[in-house]
């Protein structure tokens, strides 16, 4: 199997861990670091450092860093941390950063249900602990891609739009499976289309046709690994009326077609 039709072409995990009760524990990353880093603590209590801000982080809560940010992390002295924390490298992992980083809140995001996340990253850590074959880490890298799909949801449950920008992004979010019709929009927007498109991407840091792929491509993600669903279903709760054109899509964002990305 070759890198470059797995998911390994745009996300590699290259550290995870867990750490119970983390006494003394303390680590860093530097600016040059071509990897992001994403923390979520289970028990305990530590601080995170990013630039010049440090974070008492608590149960719930994850640290998101993007590649190219340094960072410092240590576990409290009285109440040490229970951690789980990643390394993926990738383009698809600088994208999927650069959606989620935005959205959270000096570079900290508190899940309300910190199994959504907790889930996908113990998933990331048991593929490793199995091995370090390439379909270890093909495993690896598609629940790395499905943590970064939770955490772009949980950031964008909490991002805050200028109106109409928040009223289409809440009706993309209920209706993307449904075809895309920007003169839609448009009217909901009470706008025209041109001036809506702008000030969406101005406040999404996405066209409005980028932020429906990524809704559909995080459902699709999401079915692939937790459902035994044909490629065919999928696709059309998705979205997606031709099978074929999803498969391309998927491809072009994940390196690999559907089916290598479920194995």
């Amino acid at each position: 199997m070759r890198s470059g039709h797995t998911p390994l072409a745009a996300m590699l995990v290259t550290a995870a861990g867990y750490w119970p009760d983390a006494a003394g524990q303390s680590g860093r990353g530097s600016a040059g670091s071509a990897d992001a880093f994403v923390l979520v603590c289970i028990d305990g209590e530590g601080e995170v450092v990013v630039g010049d801000r440090c974070h008492a982080i608590g149960l719930g809560q994850v640290v998101v860093v993007p590649p190219e940010v340094a960072y410092e992390h240590r576990a409290d002295h009285g109440n040490p941390w229970t951690i789980l924390w990643v390394h993926l490298s990738g383009n698809g992992a600088a994208g999927m950063m650069r959606l989620i980083a935005p959205r959270s809140r000096e570079r900290v995001l508190v899940a309300p249900d910190p199994a959504a996340v907790v889930g996908p990253l113990a998933s990331v850590v048991a593929k490793l602990d199995a091995g370090w074959a390439v379909d270890d880490l093909t495993a690896a890298s598609a629940r790395g891609w499905l943590l970064l799909s939770r955490l772009f949801e949980i950031a964008e449950e909490h991002a805050v739009y200028p109106e109409p920008v928040g009223r289409v992004v809440g009706y993309l979010q209920a209706t993307f499976m449904q075809p895309l019709r920007l003169d839609v929009l448009a009217r909901l927007a009470k706008a025209p289309a041109d001036l809506l498109s702008r000030d969406f991407r101005a406040a999404t840091g996405l066209d409005i046709a980028e932020y429906v792929t990524e809704l559909r491509m995080s459902l699709a993600r999401d079915l692939l690994l937790s459902t035994s669903h044909p490629v065919g279903v999928i696709a059309h709760r998705t979205g997606h009326a031709d099978v074929g054109y999803f498969i391309r899509k998927f491809r072009l964002t994940h390196g690999c077609g559907p089916i290598e990305f479920r194995l």
